[in-house]
């Protein structure tokens, strides 16, 4: 009785507290004498809106916390999120082994291991948003034979649809396109520009930039008053970022399931991006951008990797990769191939002959009183070596042939040698015709260039490929740079004064046949016609008389390296390929696409294999290891190359083909296993 009877007084004085307290209005801001004892003023936290800015007047939001009191909310977020993500891990969402599908145990490391963890800096998202201003070199700038693109050393320029259809820089950038004030792709170089949109570009400190700042779904809008370009990260950025990449690798996995391919493992892989892209938007809906971007994250690592597992292996298919040789131990040359063929990859392209020298000890150079090998291959035989080692597995050697590049006096001796011994041989620009000494292409590493036109130029290096062809059993020879140097585009201002060939002999051969001296002609003229053809001429008659290196070897298959862009190529680089894709001059073309845009190298392959000979193969030449682009951009790029039926990839180059870019084709795309 007496429990029930405290228990009945205990319920009573409940009640009538409740009673009481709603009868009172609770008002901390008001006049409520009852509670100003009991309460305790909090100070009142704003949070930022998200809404897309105005990047013209771009401003922070400052919460109206103290100074204090953010860094102990900021902490208190990074640990909720550090909870989180360990609470995952706990309930087996970052790696689900057990319904994986079984897989060869080669690739179970790779396709089963936890994504990436990403290193999020919590100070510079501290009120919600990333957010930075860079400063403009220019817009649209000049055109210049120095400055590919008109984009020199550490400059940042906006290209708009007013400049043209690409960019026209090289591979030592960093670009992205945007459209509606927003990234849609990334780029490398050479990008084409949007007609609703434009492109940033930039180059060492703007490049750095560029890379900390922007990713696909970024705002970005430029400030041509004040001359910077804003970009803001909000976290709708990650999702946006992560939905395009699922899309990417839902197509791809369409694609080839109506082909009748097995899907399993893609499959798998896109469901658990599609976990993780719902989480991300969820976190973004609560504005939390670092859950937002670790869950984002991973959505794109899944992604990735059901791309990765899409493309299937092509049998037909060569496969291949450049390389430039370091080691002369056979042993170390051995686990070079070794690693390539458990990759895949078939097919090596050796660089043989560049910068003016050879990596086998040659009878012809050193005929002509200059260095027959180059120093640190001395005391072997290279290409002997790796055409032993290769054959032993099975494996193709092609020699890589820099035919009139010599480079430069930073890494060859040979083009002093030559300026001393045979300077009628190196090519010249209009602007020094009547120099004595030759200069070197500013547009390309500042190397030097032998004359095409020169008949003792072409002789010198007829003997030198007819040597290998005689004393090495090759399986093909590649030559590269056959070509003269680059001049600026036609509509530079620049473009005479940056024109080659005007060398003593190529001048006297041109007037006597022609009546008029190559230095009086101008551009847009019928005589401009003639002398242009003329050089182009030198390098056909040149790739033409290749063929009689199959007398020699006759299994031998001759290749050329060429820039898709046929008719850019034959004006500004006096490379004229229509002609020996069309007389079968050569057995194959490895055209370099240097930009990883599908479809820039679409549009480009389709004009090619509309022109060429069918007997005339095509083994498309991918820059995505050198350019550090996304490894899984290369099973996208594959697949457009097939969808051509072009003949084969060759991979640009070893040195840079690193752990990631082959175990993404050693996945599927180039496993024979898969």
């Amino acid at each position: 009785m007496k429990k029930l009877f405290c228990l009945f007084i205990v319920l009573l004085i409940g009640l009538w507290n409740f009673a009481y307290a709603n009868s009172n209005t609770l008002d901390v801001n008001g006049d409520n004498t009852y509670f100003q004892n009991y309460i305790f003023k909090l100070p009142k936290v704003t949070t930022p809106k998200f809404e897309t800015p105005n990047f013209k007047a771009i401003k922070m939001q400052i919460p109206a916390e103290s100074i204090r009191q953010s860094e102990i909310r900021l902490r208190k977020m990074k640990n909720q999120s550090v909870k989180k993500i360990r609470k995952l891990q706990n309930a087996n969402l970052l790696t689900n082994k057990k319904t994986a599908p079984k897989q060869n145990p080669a690739n179970m490391k790779l396709l089963m291991t936890s994504p990436e963890n990403v290193n999020i800096d919590v100070q510079k998202i501290s009120f919600g948003n990333e957010l930075s201003i860079y400063p403009i070199t220019a817009f649209d700038p000049v055109k210049s034979n120095g400055n590919p693109g008109g984009r020199g050393i550490n400059e940042f320029i906006v290209y708009t649809p007013s400049y043209g259809l690409k960019t026209g820089t090289n591979e030592y950038g960093k670009e992205a396109v945007i459209v509606d004030g927003r990234v849609v792709a990334m780029s490398s170089m050479d990008s084409m520009i949007p007609c609703n949109g434009f492109v940033i570009s930039g180059h060492g400190k703007a490049k750095e930039w560029i890379e900390k700042n922007i990713i696909v779904g970024t705002r970005v809008d430029v400030n041509k008053s004040a001359m910077t370009v804003s970009s803001l990260i909000v976290p709708d950025t990650y999702v946006y970022e992560a939905e395009q990449k699922i899309k990417e690798a839902i197509d791809i996995n369409y694609y080839y399931k109506k082909r009748k391919h097995s899907m399993l493992q893609s499959d798998f892989y896109i469901e658990k991006s599609k976990t993780f892209l719902e989480y991300a938007k969820t976190s973004s809906k609560n504005l939390d951008i670092v859950m937002t971007k670790k869950y984002a994250k991973n959505a794109i690592v899944y992604a990735n990797r059901a791309i990765a597992c899409s493309v299937p292996f092509d049998a037909n298919e060569l496969k291949g990769v450049w390389l430039r040789p370091k080691d002369k131990d056979p042993v170390k040359v051995g686990q070079i191939l070794d690693g390539l063929k458990n990759t895949g990859i078939d097919n090596v392209f050796l660089e043989t002959y560049y910068h003016g020298m050879t990596i086998y000890p040659s009878d012809v150079i050193k005929s002509y009183g200059l260095t027959a090998q180059r120093p640190e291959f001395q005391g072997s035989d290279l290409l002997q070596i790796w055409i032993e080692q290769a054959h032993k597995r099975n494996m193709k050697v092609h020699v890589w042939f820099q035919t009139f590049y010599l480079g430069n006096d930073m890494v060859s001796p040979i083009p002093k040698q030559l300026r001393e011994k045979y300077p009628e041989w190196l090519n010249k620009q209009y602007w020094c015709a009547t120099s004595v000494y030759a200069q070197p292409s500013k547009a390309e590493h500042l190397g030097y260039f032998l004359d095409p036109a020169n008949p003792q130029v072409q002789l010198y290096l007829d003997k030198i490929l007819q040597e290998i062809a005689c004393r090495y059993d090759v399986d093909g020879i590649n030559i590269d740079y056959i070509r003269y140097p680059a001049s600026s585009p036609p509509n530079a201002s620049d473009f005479l004064a940056t024109s080659w060939g005007y060398t003593k002999y190529a001048m006297d051969e041109f007037k006597k046949s022609m009546g008029v001296s190559p230095l009086d002609v101008k551009p847009c003229t019928q005589a401009w016609c003639k002398w242009e053809a003329y050089r182009q001429n030198k390098v056909t008659n040149f790739v033409a008389g290749l063929q009689d290196l199959k007398k020699i070897r006759s299994n031998m298959v001759i290749s050329a390296v060429i820039f898709p862009d046929k008719d850019t190529s034959a004006v500004v680089k006096l490379q004229d390929w229509g002609i020996w894709a069309q007389k079968c001059y050569v057995d194959a073309f490895t055209p370099l696409f240097l930009s990883s845009n599908v479809e820039f190298t679409q549009k480009y392959l389709k004009d090619m294999m509309a022109i060429k000979n069918p007997s005339v193969k095509v083994y498309a030449g991918l820059f995505d290891p050198f350019t550090f682009t996304e490894p899984t951009n290369m099973p996208q790029e594959i697949k457009a190359l097939r969808e051509l039926n072009v003949d084969g990839v060759i991979l640009f180059d070893y040195a840079h083909f690193t752990k990631p870019y082959q175990q993404v084709l050693a996945i599927r795309a180039f496993n024979k296993n898969r």
